[in-house]
């Protein structure tokens, strides 16, 4: 089975593309992608493509951009750590959506799914549908506490008062209402998926940003926007312009 990947993130790509191999021998990873021009030109170098295995938030766009003009044939797999896409990738000619973090047996069975369609086996739409929302689960809880380390002490603070996460030279820090900047060990990624997206937005590669502290929002050039904080960050906080529309629809909910 060939499988083009679409993920931004190294670490993310090398991972899922490893659990493929791990879980079916068959399976031939034909590209791994970032953007859509990527995925465009190893669709003509490798017009057999079986399956897309695709993230849905990228760097700079939601992947649905890149897939509303793939060939409907080929069938997609979602692998995200937002479970509110699941209408929208279903009308993307998605077959499964699993979230992140996933498990091995989560990756066997969507390869399960893969086969049962490429053998005649068609889907109706409620089985589609179904098999988008099985593994879905409808109550998802998320971190309300991040335990820091200050001098000689825990520090509790809750995700209510953390204004934003940011990455810097020596590694991330969270930023909190009074100020106050302490040092995380863990990545935005890592951060990211354990936050509500109710409440906290990936406004670029440097900063998670909460809503509830947004002071106010200002025109940027070429169409993207300035954030301001009600603390002050470190550097411009800049949703780019790809990123913007979603950016006030997700601020407006």
């Amino acid at each position: 089975m060939n499988i083009l990947i679409i993920e931004d993130e190294d670490a993310s790509a090398k991972l899922l593309s490893q659990t493929l191999n791990a879980v079916d021998s068959e399976v031939k990873i034909v590209g791994i992608c970032q953007d859509k021009s990527e995925t465009e030109k190893a669709l003509k170098t490798h017009p057999t493509v079986d399956a897309i295995f695709s993230d849905i938030q990228l760097a700079d766009d939601l992947s649905f951009s890149i897939l509303k003009d793939i060939d409907t044939r080929i069938p997609i797999v979602f692998v995200t750590a937002y479970n509110q896409y699941a209408l929208d990738a279903f009308k993307h000619h998605g077959i499964d959506y699993i979230l992140k973090p996933y498990a091995s047996d989560d990756i066997k069975q969507a390869l399960q799914k893969l086969k049962t369609y490429q053998t005649g086996q068609a889907l109706a739409q409620n089985e589609k549908l179904q098999f988008l929302f099985e593994d879905i689960k409808t109550k998802q809880t998320y971190k309300k506490t991040f335990l820091v380390s200050f001098q000689d002490r825990l520090l509790p603070i809750n995700s209510r008062d953390i204004v934003f996460f940011y990455t810097a030279d020596d590694g991330v820090y969270l930023a909190t209402n009074t100020a106050k900047s302490y040092k995380w060990q863990e990545s935005l990624e890592q951060v990211e998926k354990q936050l509500n997206p109710d409440d906290f937005y990936r406004a670029n590669r440097q900063y998670i940003i909460q809503r509830q502290h947004i002071e106010d929002i200002r025109y940027y050039f070429n169409g993207r926007l300035k954030i301001k904080m009600k603390t002050e960050s470190p550097q411009d906080i800049i949703v780019s312009k790809a990123k913007a529309s979603e950016f006030k629809t997700w601020l407006g909910r």
